[in-house]
């Protein structure tokens, strides 16, 4: 897997351990290129990784507002879709790039590493398959974990007061 696509799978497994998609992108950027600051702070994979968040298309992330960017998500979301259609393509990075460049109509442009990202989170399964449900809103998921604790907090309460209820 390239260094980008382990980036992407890292700040799946970070977000879903509470980070923001934008601070878990940072955080893994940093353990896979310690030193190399501008490989970190390249923006086409970081939003491509965020664009798919953001859609809700990586499961475990509930979608959110995380990017501005519109090429790189379009361009993530492209590369999914035609995953979906030819999953052999995640084993040909640059024929999935060029078909994604030419549904866009601008087949002289660049990879810039939103491949490895699309690729990376496929093969790792972080993916949303089209049968998934798609996943509440950031805010939705934040108040249900909030409601949750709250529960729990409660019901600890309660056990604390009754010794018999203790296990």
């Amino acid at each position: 897997m390239s260094k980008y696509g382990e980036i992407a799978c890292s700040a799946v497994k970070k977000t879903k351990e509470g980070m923001t998609p934008e601070r878990a992108w940072g955080e893994a950027a940093k353990d896979v290129f310690p030193g190399k600051r501008p490989s970190r702070t390249k923006s086409c994979p970081r939003n491509a990784f965020l664009g798919l968040a953001e859609e809700g298309l990586v499961v475990g992330v509930a979608p959110g507002q995380y990017t501005n960017s519109k090429d790189n998500k379009r361009y993530a979301i492209k590369g999914v879709d035609l995953l979906r259609e030819s999953p052999n393509l995640a084993r040909q990075k640059s024929v999935l790039w060029r078909r994604v460049m030419h549904a866009e109509g601008n087949e002289g442009k660049s990879h810039n590493n939103q491949m490895d990202v699309v690729i990376g989170l496929w093969s790792n399964g972080d993916i949303r398959s089209d049968s998934q449900p798609k996943p509440t809103t950031q805010r939705a998921a934040q108040s249900a974990n909030v409601a949750n604790a709250a529960r729990c907090e409660t019901i600890h309460r309660i056990e604390d007061s009754f010794p018999i209820l203790q296990r």
